[in-house]
């Protein structure tokens, strides 16, 4: 689990590179030094990465990013499951009513990730 302290002893190095914390969040480190909180999840079987903010003067601070890891967490797992039942197979068309509901829900977890 990553602490402040922890985050401003991060250097840069040749390469990028992953620092883990907790609850699948994690910072990456640049060639340049910038730290940046990351969470990688599962939204109807696809990976996605959100980028939750820089660390340091400017940015926001590990507090935070936990805050909004929770807000994030919820709102994945709120869509995920009512996203994935109204997929219909392959082999089907979705109705209007489905893709209204569908878009809905992808503009309601895009608004919780762009606060």
């Amino acid at each position: 689990m990553l602490t402040d302290t922890a985050l401003r002893k991060l250097k840069p190095k040749a390469a990028p590179y992953k620092a883990s914390d907790r609850d699948g969040m994690y910072v990456t480190v640049s060639k340049t030094g910038t730290v940046t909180f990351r969470y990688d999840y599962r939204l109807n079987g696809r990976r996605e990465t959100l980028t939750l903010g820089r660390y340091g003067p400017g940015g926001i601070s590990l507090a935070l990013a936990r805050e909004r890891l929770l807000d994030v967490r919820k709102a994945v797992e709120e869509v995920s499951p009512a996203s994935i039942a109204t997929f219909a197979p392959k082999d089907c068309a979705l109705s209007p009513a489905e893709i209204r509901l569908m878009m809905h829900e992808m503009d309601t977890v895009a608004t919780l990730l762009a606060q």
